[in-house]
C-alpha cells in the first residue's frame, strides 16, 4: 500500500471538497471507504453530511453512550470497540461508504463549557472524543492486520487523536489513509508518519 499522507490546509482552503473528491474516485476505482468525521452538527462543513447528499447507500454508525466505558478503563483497549459493534457490520463490500461520527463528545464539550465556563469541563469531554478517535482508528488498524478489511480507503476530516502508541501503525495490508488537518506545530504521534502534501498539489482530483 503506499504511504499515509495528510492533507494540510488552513480554514476554507478546501479540504473537505477535497477529500469528498477522493471519496468518489476510490468508489469509482471499486474501492471501499471508511469515513471518521467530527463535524456533522455543522452542514455545510461536514465531509459526512455531504456524502449522504450524494450517495444513497452509507452506513452512518455514532457514539453517544460511551462515556462510561472510557470511566471505566485504564488504558484503552479494542475491545470496547468491539463490544460496541460487533466484527460482522466492519466487513464491508466493494462500493460501500461507512462513516464514523465522532461529534457528540466534541460538541458536548463545547456545549458544557459554554453553560459552566470552566475548561476542566471542556476538556473532559474533548479527551472522551480524543480517545474515541484514537479507538476507532487502532480498531481498524487491527482489523486490517487480520485481513478483515479488503481494498478499503480510510479518510479523516481534522480528527483529533489522543497520543497513545499505535503499534500496529506502519503494517498495514489492504488500507490506505488519508486525513486532512489544520497546520499545527504539533501533530499527534499518529500523524507524525504520515507524509505531508499540500493541498494545493492535489488539485487535479478536484
Amino acid at each position: 500500500m503506499e504511504k499515509n499522507q495528510l492533507i494540510v490546509g488552513s480554514k476554507n482552503s478546501g479540504k473537505t471538497t477535497f477529500l469528498l473528491s477522493y471519496v468518489k474516485y476510490q468508489i469509482e476505482n471499486n474501492n471501499s471507504v471508511i469515513v471518521l468525521d467530527s463535524a456533522t452538527q455543522h452542514k455545510e462543513k461536514s465531509l459526512i453530511m455531504k456524502i449522504l447528499h450524494d450517495y444513497k447507500h452509507v452506513e452512518v454508525k455514532d457514539f453517544c453512550d460511551v462515556e462510561d466505558l472510557f470511566c471505566m478503563q485504564n488504558k484503552l483497549d479494542t475491545k470496547i470497540f468491539f463490544d460496541y459493534y460487533s466484527l460482522g457490520e466492519i466487513i464491508i463490500p466493494d462500493k460501500k461508504i461507512i462513516c464514523f461520527d465522532l461529534s457528540f463528545y466534541l460538541e458536548k464539550g463545547y456545549d458544557v463549557y459554554e453553560k459552566s465556563k470552566r475548561e476542566k469541563d471542556f476538556w473532559y469531554y474533548r479527551n472522551i472524543y480524543r480517545k474515541l478517535s484514537w479507538l476507532v482508528v487502532s480498531a481498524l488498524l487491527y482489523l486490517d492486520s487480520i485481513q478483515i478489511l479488503n481494498r478499503t480507503m480510510i479518510v479523516m476530516d481534522e480528527i483529533d487523536l489522543s497520543d497513545e502508541e499505535m503499534t500496529i501503525l506502519g503494517s498495514q495490508k489492504n488500507i490506505n489513509i488519508v486525513a486532512a488537518m489544520h497546520p499545527q506545530k504539533q501533530l499527534a504521534k499518529f500523524y507524525q508518519s504520515f507524509e505531508l502534501i499540500p493541498l494545493n498539489k492535489y488539485g487535479f482530483l478536484k
